[in-house]
């Protein structure tokens, strides 16, 4: 959803994390994760196995602190950017996440039965960099391999279709004039 009528908020986490809720805000590192893990997961995310994850060293009531204080740094922010439950915690409906868009456009190339080859989405695909480079988390490996396998399987489709339409381009130009 939008604030004010502007840009829906934007969530970068393709290279260096961004957060844009009608310009960049700079929010802390642990503000940063929090957002991460959210959206890597794609799904609520029940609190303890966050906090855990997230503040997995510190006692279960310390980890619960660190969670507080950081939904309460983001619930400052104009624009709803987490969707909380007594439960659960989840990227707020409308917030545009990059790494979403991209695995979108990597599902398309890869999907049974299409043949176009889409420029667009490979040129993004190709400049597009790993997930938060210089992050160590720990739970961050599984994912960047994943978007790493994702990604590589989406570009290489996209090559063989881009070598197809050449073939055939080379092929039809190469017959003889009438």
């Amino acid at each position: 959803a939008s604030v004010d009528g502007q840009h829906p908020p934007r969530l970068r986490l393709i290279g260096e994390f961004g957060l844009w809720v009608d310009g960049e805000v700079l929010m802390p590192h642990s503000v940063q994760r929090v957002l991460a893990f959210l959206a890597l997961a794609r799904a609520p995310v029940g609190r303890l196995r966050l906090s855990g994850a997230l503040w997995g060293e510190a006692s279960q009531e310390r980890a619960d602190g660190n969670l507080r204080s950081t939904l309460w740094r983001l619930g400052r922010l104009r624009a709803r950017i987490v969707e909380r439950t007594s439960d659960c915690l989840a990227i707020a409906p409308g917030v545009q996440v990059d790494i979403w868009d991209l695995s979108a456009s990597a599902d398309r190339i890869l999907a049974p039965g299409s043949s176009l080859h889409d420029p667009t989405a490979a040129t993004h695909l190709a400049w597009a960099s790993e997930i938060l480079p210089g992050w160590d988390d720990q739970w961050l490996v599984i994912e960047r391999e994943r978007y790493r396998q994702l990604r590589l399987h989406a570009l290489e489709r996209s090559s063989e279709r881009l070598l197809d339409e050449a073939s055939r381009i080379a092929i039809w130009s190469a017959r003889p004039m009438p």
